[in-house]
């Protein structure tokens, strides 16, 4: 059984692709799926969320500092995701 790992970038360029944000990140690991949300006017949200095929990967890719680089004129946060029912019981 694979174990998938999503991560949530947010404070994004508007101007940055999604193929901009496979560059980034596929040197970590392996992409599963990077799902880049629009807004009802089909512009980007400035968020993505990235998902490894391994949970090793998603965790180097934290730890090698992209958590905090600049891409596009922004710096990016960068964290494991958590769905809303998770953070809501660890409070």
């Amino acid at each position: 059984m694979q174990s998938f790992t999503k991560l949530f970038v947010h404070n994004l360029d508007f101007t940055i692709t999604k193929e901009g944000i496979l560059r980034t990140f596929a040197v970590y690991g392996r992409i599963k799926n990077i799902n880049f949300p629009y807004d009802g006017r089909n512009r980007p949200r400035g968020l993505a969320f990235v998902i490894f095929e391994r949970h090793n990967d998603a965790s180097r890719a934290l730890k090698a500092g992209l958590k905090g680089i600049i891409l596009g004129n922004r710096k990016l946060r960068v964290e494991i995701y958590k769905p809303l029912e998770k953070l809501n019981q660890e409070k």
